[in-house]
């Protein structure tokens, strides 16, 4: 039942491909003219930055991100818009929001406590989630940008950019998968409740989603 269920976050979760290449390819079809190629991809940096900003917004309309997290993920997306000139980078902005492991085992001490336990425990809870939730969403969005930019290079006069933007990218991704599997190696049981309770709720919004069609 469980697998089910982490089944079906990943076909909620999943992209509509069409759609998200259109607004791609929309945001990248602009010609460059007479521009260098450190010009080239310092824009479509710019661009990248402002598309995953735009996912993100969608991401909390359709309630797949809690509001609180979106205004981290949004701030981190600012922050990077602001040094486009340099490489590609979501995770060391990111560091402040995800990197302190030490608060995290210290409230994890503070749960011991008694009476106060259960109040640090909800403070610890909310931490690990945000966390998590901060985490995959950035994931989501640099794996899905990537996949799309590989679909439509071909298509595009600067494939030489795309391919160099596409390995910044990809560094990224490996960055947050590391730090993905470091928090479930930390936190397996809290991880895989997350997992359980994510997944249980945005099936129920699915399926909320879908008797509201037919409705109509």
């Amino acid at each position: 039942m469980r697998l089910k269920v982490f089944e079906a976050e990943q076909d909620v979760h999943r992209p509509q491909r069409n759609q998200s290449s259109a607004d791609l390819k929309k945001i990248l079809e602009d010609p460059f003219k007479n521009v260098d190629s450190n010009m080239i991809k310092t824009e479509l940096r710019a661009r990248i930055y402002k598309l995953i900003k735009h996912s993100i917004q969608e991401k909390m309309e359709a309630y797949e991100v809690r509001k609180v997290t979106v205004r981290a993920l949004k701030y981190v997306c600012d922050m990077c818009g602001d040094t486009v000139s340099e490489k590609f980078s979501l995770i060391e902005p990111s560091q402040q929001f995800i990197g302190n492991h030490r608060e995290i085992k210290f409230l994890r001490i503070l749960t011991r406590l008694p009476l106060l336990g259960r109040v640090f425990y909800r403070i610890f809870f909310d931490k690990i989630y945000f966390n998590y939730e901060f985490i995959v969403t950035l994931l989501e969005c640099s794996e899905h940008i990537n996949t799309e930019l590989s679909h439509m290079s071909h298509s595009l006069d600067y494939k030489k950019e795309i391919g160099e933007l596409r390995e910044e990218i990809s560094a990224n991704v490996y960055d947050f998968v590391q730090a993905k599997e470091s928090l479930s190696n930390q936190f397996p049981g809290l991880v895989r409740f997350i997992k359980t309770k994510r997944a249980s709720y945005h099936l129920l919004e699915y399926q909320l989603k879908q008797i509201d069609t037919f409705e109509k």
